[in-house]
Order: C-alpha cells, then sequence, then structure tokens
C-alpha cells in the first residue's frame, strides 16, 4: 500500500529525479519511492548510531547495579553514569535535556531483567 508524504529535496536532487523520470517516463513520485525502496536497509541493532551502541552495551554492563538502588524507575544515562532518575519518564527527560542541551543521553526505566522478555507472542516487560 502506497502512502502520501512530503519530503524537502535540494533543487539538484529534484531536477535528477525529473530527468530519471523522464527518461523512464514515469512519474517523479515514483522514481524517487522506487529508489528509496531499493536502497533503504532493513533497521537492526546493527544500524544503529554509534551512540545508541555505545548506550546498549553500557546499560547491559551497568545494569545489575541499577536494579539495586533505581528499580521501577527511570534512570538518565550520560557518559555510563546515572546523571538523575524519576518516577516519570517526561519530566527526567525535560531535567536532563536543560542540564544537558547538545549531549547524547539515554533514558531506561530500570526492571529485573535488563532487556524485555518475550512471552506468548507479546512484548512484556517482567
Amino acid at each position: 500500500m502506497a502512502l502520501d508524504i512530503s519530503i524537502s529535496l535540494s533543487e539538484e536532487t529534484l531536477e535528477k529525479a525529473k530527468r530519471l523520470a523522464k527518461q523512464k517516463n514515469k512519474k517523479v513520485t515514483e522514481v524517487l519511492g522506487e529508489h528509496l525502496e531499493r536502497t533503504l536497509p532493513d533497521a537492526t541493532d546493527s544500524d544503529l548510531p554509534p551512540e545508541w551502541e555505545n548506550a546498549k552495551k553500557v546499560w547491559l554492563r551497568i545494569h545489575p547495579e541499577l536494579v539495586n538502588t533505581y528499580l521501577g524507575k527511570y534512570v538518565a544515562i550520560v557518559d555510563e553514569k546515572v546523571v538523575d532518575y524519576d518516577q516519570h519518564r517526561s519530566p527526567l527527560y525535560i531535567r536532563v535535556k536543560e542540564k544537558y542541551p547538545n549531549t547524547f543521553f539515554f533514558t531506561r526505566l530500570v526492571t529485573i531483567e535488563a532487556e524485555p522478555v518475550l512471552r506468548s507472542g507479546r512484548l512484556q516487560l517482567l
């Protein structure tokens, strides 16, 4: 099923797409859609930006310590350290974003299991 979306292109890219569409006797939208379908990779963990790959490794490494102190709370982690925590993710996110405006950080709920467990075909956090 095709969906209509709006994207911003440089003039140069749009001109390239127009020329290709004319060569193929197709609409520009068809040419762009076909190109994206051919070239966009499927998202997998290995496609994550390096910051997220590192964050995942940090999370798995420090998770046992976090359970002892922050179980049931959201934590914010910057440079491999917990910088803040809260019962709710939104206020935590706002505080950390204000305190570290141009710094990568991640927030996550501390649960007994480091990763969600799949049971009965449904994703459940245990």
